[in-house]
């Protein structure tokens, strides 16, 4: 129970940006649930990729490559190597070996995150795909993608800056294909991603496509 409510307790500093705090409660969390459960025991993955999420977002990629890898580990030894749980294990991962350069790994990995995700992180995998394969200049694969994405969180409304995080990838890719209505609709779905970062409370993600869209014209 103490592992447990460490564990919402880094969650919640997670929130806050209040980052090296909620390292050190998920690390204790982990720590108690190892000496009482084992090393091995399953329950450990999930504080463990709520670290490598919380690593990567500080910029500690290889503590946060290192602690995905055993969530990952963790959750293929008990519930085998196609569950849907392994999604946002791997599209995490990816993201931090993106950080680090290491394309071919981070694409692989991406691949295997959008086979496998569940509903309610298909969306993010495909985006993170979507945005791994513009940076790769791969704007013809990059577009079906992100297109995907975008549709799906129309589909099945949730986090707003999930949603605009798409968009505006989305956004990105149109305009540098540039075919037929492409910048148009660039521009419209630039200035949509814009709004909902604004409503979601995160104004300088909003400032960002706003200058990019000034950008362009």
């Amino acid at each position: 129970m103490v592992a447990k409510a460490l564990g919402a307790r880094g969650d919640a500093l997670t929130h806050l940006g209040r980052h090296g705090e909620a390292i050190a409660v998920y690390e204790d969390a982990i720590a108690r649930q190892r000496a009482a459960l084992g090393e091995d025991h399953p329950d450990l993955a999930i504080p463990e990729h709520n670290l490598g999420v919380c690593l990567s977002q500080v910029d500690r990629h290889e503590e946060a490559i290192a602690a995905h890898t055993r969530a990952l580990a963790l959750i293929e030894a008990s519930l085998g190597a196609e569950h849907p749980n392994l999604g946002p294990i791997l599209t995490n991962l990816a993201i931090s070996e993106d950080a680090l350069g290491r394309r071919a790994s981070a694409r692989a990995h991406l691949d295997r995150a959008v086979a496998l995700a569940d509903p309610l992180h298909e969306a993010e995998a495909l985006t993170r795909l979507g945005e791994h394969l513009l940076g790769d200049g791969d704007v013809a694969g990059a577009v079906p993608r992100l297109e995907a994405a975008v549709a799906i969180h129309a589909e099945r409304p949730g986090d707003a800056s999930l949603r605009a995080q798409s968009e505006a990838h989305l956004a990105r890719a149109l305009w540098r294909r540039g075919e037929g209505d492409d910048r148009e609709r660039a521009r419209s779905i630039a200035e949509a991603a814009a709004k909902r970062h604004e409503e979601a409370g995160e104004p300088e993600k909003a400032a960002e496509v706003r200058a990019w869209l000034l950008e362009q014209r």
